[in-house]
């Protein structure tokens, strides 16, 4: 974590259109803010380097229940930032979910210095199941559970070119697999069992 002093307001990137979605309860206010202060006080960058250097990112203004509001400028795979991704409340009331092009993280909305690199790369959607605590993770291949403790389970292979989920229920997550590698290669449907993460479909129709 670096504090920014006397940051400008070019280093981060606004993202309007990020998606929020704060379905779990939780003890925070988002916002995507038009800039960075001015006087650059309160602004955490995240995850900043080990030289104290500043990077580009998603520009964010967190207001937690307890203690100061503070700015966040969350960095994706490339410096080059790209306005992929969306906010996400947490089974954790005090922490959110934050994914900037394809790169998630877990942040403690009371302190910016609290938080985790999900190891889970390329994410292109976040989905929820209030009644488990559950985020899925969802990238171009594969689907992956995240719990209170953890990950929960990640699927084998459900696709060569990407996945659409279409439901989620308390049982099953529904959706369909993408190859763009033949031209009858339409979506192929599939079904992940949301206790163990076993499917059936997808990728395997594509053998």
């Amino acid at each position: 974590m670096v504090i920014c002093e006397g940051c400008t307001k070019h280093l981060a990137v606004q993202v309007s259109l990020m998606e929020i979605k704060l379905d779990f309860p939780h003890t925070y206010d988002i916002e995507i803010p038009p800039e960075l202060p001015g006087t650059g006080e309160n602004v955490f960058y995240i995850p900043g380097d080990r030289d104290g250097g500043r990077h580009n990112g998603a520009l964010i203004l967190v207001h937690p229940r307890e203690g100061r509001s503070w700015f966040g400028v969350v960095s994706g795979m490339r410096s080059d930032y790209s306005a992929v991704g969306g906010i996400y409340s947490c089974p954790d009331e005090n922490q959110f979910c934050i994914v900037v092009d394809g790169v998630a993280y877990y942040i403690d909305s009371r302190d910016p210095s609290v938080w985790t690199e999900i190891p889970i790369y390329c994410v292109e959607h976040v989905h929820t199941l209030l009644s488990k605590e559950l985020l899925f993770f969802v990238t171009s291949t594969e689907i992956v559970a995240q719990g209170r403790e953890g990950v929960r389970w990640q699927t084998e292979r459900l696709a060569l070119d990407g996945i659409s989920v279409t439901s989620i229920g308390e049982d099953l997550i529904k959706g369909a697999s993408a190859c763009f590698c033949s031209a009858d290669a339409a979506a192929h449907e599939f079904q992940v069992d949301v206790k163990t993460g076993k499917h059936t479909g997808g990728y395997l129709e594509f053998h």
